[in-house]
């Protein structure tokens, strides 16, 4: 993923669990979402833990969509000290506006 799209990638998923909370109850379900939408070597990345997984060993990110992010920005985003501190400071206040660059 293009790291300067990784920021929109992220605020467009966060708009449709907004929009659709019925759909994205779980986080398991926004992961499947997200990782729906990812391509070339993105995908590539994730394809193991998808594919190769043995049953009852998922990776942590499977199922905790917070985890997933970090995962993906930790490999996907340009270097930004700020940005695992403001995610994860949004996780804990779901009230407040979503903003993960300054």
């Amino acid at each position: 993923m293009d790291p300067k799209k990784l920021h929109e990638f992220l605020v467009q998923c966060e708009l449709n669990f907004c929009d659709r909370p019925q759909a994205f109850h779980s986080d398991m379900q926004k992961v499947s979402f997200a990782l729906s939408f990812l391509k070339g070597i993105t995908l590539a990345w994730f394809k193991p833990d998808l594919l190769d997984a043995i049953p009852g060993t998922d990776p942590t990110w499977a199922n905790d969509y917070s985890e997933f992010v970090i995962e993906l920005t930790t490999n996907f985003s340009p270097h930004n000290p700020h940005l695992l501190l403001i995610f994860c400071w949004q996780r804990e206040e779901p009230s407040a506006p979503i903003l993960l660059y300054p």
